[in-house]
């Protein structure tokens, strides 16, 4: 709740309390037999708290999975997205998706583009990313096993990878 109230008023939620949300779904049942974390950590601060929720909870063994791809593809695919304002259905118009007619709802003319897909933004976020995010990365090196996986590819192809490269295979 308090962090719901917190993303509500457009803050950052404090790395402790995330940290606190992250360990409560760690020790739930349903996670027992593995999880995925999309999102955190995204800072340092946030990996050493992620080690001592793993280390309380004696489960150390760690996969992460870094998609790679160019600046210039991440732009163009999310500054090409779309979404259905009546059912939320995505699409990218780099597929040569129609948006005159939502295929999910029937929905005519409901496709727009969300504030966080427009370029400036989406530069933003990278620099951010690569500020924040990627010494986890270097953080990590050692301590888990990192699966690399170009994200250029098509999803069908980018998931089988992964898929395969988390079953050692």
């Amino acid at each position: 709740m308090k962090a719901k109230a917190i993303m509500e008023a457009g803050e950052l939620v404090p790395d402790e309390l995330m940290g606190g949300i992250v360990e409560d779904v760690l020790k739930d049942e349903k996670s027992k037999s593995g999880f995925i974390l999309d999102g955190f950590p995204r800072t340092l601060n946030q990996a050493r708290i992620l080690d001592g929720i793993l280390n309380k909870l004696n489960r150390n063994k760690l996969k992460l999975v870094q998609l790679d791809a160019d600046d210039q593809v991440i732009v163009s695919r999310l500054a090409s997205r779309r979404v259905c304002k009546v059912c939320g259905n995505i699409v990218n118009l780099q597929s040569g998706a129609d948006i005159s007619k939502c295929p999910n709802c029937n929905s005519e003319n409901s496709y727009f583009q969300r504030d966080d897909d427009k370029e400036d933004v989406i530069l933003n976020r990278l620099k951010v990313y690569k500020d924040n995010t990627l010494p986890i990365i270097d953080y990590y090196k050692g301590k888990a096993e990192i699966i690399e996986v170009d994200g250029t590819q098509e999803i069908h192809i980018i998931t089988d990878s992964i898929l395969k490269k988390l079953n050692n295979q």
